[in-house]
């Protein structure tokens, strides 16, 4: 184990005996992990502390696990970090139209667009390939996937089976007060009659959220996050309908009064029925006026 976790960095056996070392404290997360450490490197016995004060390495020009993994780690999470951020924004711009299918994503010029290096810009391109919103249609050239109504209607059957299971796991497993809270708000908003689009949006992905938690299976969680990630598109993909709107807002606080009362059959059926609600607005907005360029859907 330790040859190997030394050879994962190019050291030597030995120094693989302190990054074994590493990678258990600081797994631990002890608060003297790093003095224990400076201790602990075998080129330090009967010698100066590894470390000085400063936190310079003083081990004469052998090379330290220690530095090694630690700037190494540090290298990997900024970039994740990055690629993060790239993925978050080329998402984005996929899924409110600003980046409409067919438009070309080329690594060289999101790099520079999005003050990005190019191979986070890369690792996010390639991710957005997995998840179906990118194609790749040579080495060179990346494009937002098309998306028309039989792939709607393909991801709403997915959808349905998933979210129907969601609510009545989350109504026999879920927390009455959470989901009573929820019910409320969406309450007060059809009494008020008004809402900003995009704080209802977040609501939806925080009661998402919380049913996917209340569930409790891993697995059906796992399913769903692709499916959310196209719905996003959807919602972009026909016009604004004040009166789905107000429709969903109802249909919502329906689903989240059923889960919050332990109802699973009536959660799972209210749930049904949105569904079919919002893919029926869905279908006749695009019907009328499907040439029309991406705009926003209260489905």
């Amino acid at each position: 184990m330790q040859q190997k976790l030394g050879l994962r960095v190019g050291l030597s056996q030995r120094e693989g005996c302190l990054l074994q070392l590493v990678w258990c404290e600081l797994g631990r997360g002890g608060q003297d992990t790093v003095g224990e450490l400076r201790n602990a490197h075998p080129a330090s016995r009967g010698r100066a502390r590894l470390h000085t004060q400063s936190g310079q390495c003083a081990t004469d020009g052998i090379s330290c696990a220690f530095c090694v993994y630690t700037k190494r780690v540090s290298t990997v999470a900024e970039s994740t970090r990055a690629s993060d951020r790239a993925y978050a924004s080329l998402l984005h711009e996929i899924q409110t139209g600003h980046l409409e299918p067919g438009a070309v994503v080329a690594e060289v010029e999101q790099s520079a667009r999005l003050g990005i290096s190019r191979t986070p810009v890369r690792e996010a391109i390639q991710r957005l390939v997995a998840d179906g919103l990118l194609v790749q249609n040579s080495p060179r050239i990346t494009t937002v996937a098309s998306i028309g109504l039989d792939d709607i209607r393909a991801l709403f059957e997915v959808r349905g089976a998933l979210e129907v299971a969601a609510a009545r796991a989350a109504a026999e497993r879920g927390d009455s007060e959470t989901f009573g809270r929820i019910a409320s708000w969406f309450g007060s908003i059809e009494r008020i009659g008004r809402v900003d689009i995009d704080e209802y949006y977040r609501v939806i992905a925080d009661f998402d959220r919380e049913i996917d938690e209340a569930a409790g299976n891993a697995y059906l969680a796992a399913a769903l996050r692709p499916v959310r990630t196209h719905l996003g598109r959807v919602r972009r993909l026909a016009g604004d309908n004040p009166a789905r709107l107000e429709a969903s807002i109802a249909e919502h606080r329906q689903i989240a009064t059923a889960i919050s009362r332990g109802n699973a059959d009536l959660a799972a059926h209210a749930t049904h029925i949105h569904l079919h609600n919002a893919l029926a607005a869905i279908e006749e907005s695009l019907g009328e006026d499907a040439s029309d360029s991406p705009r926003e859907r209260s489905a």
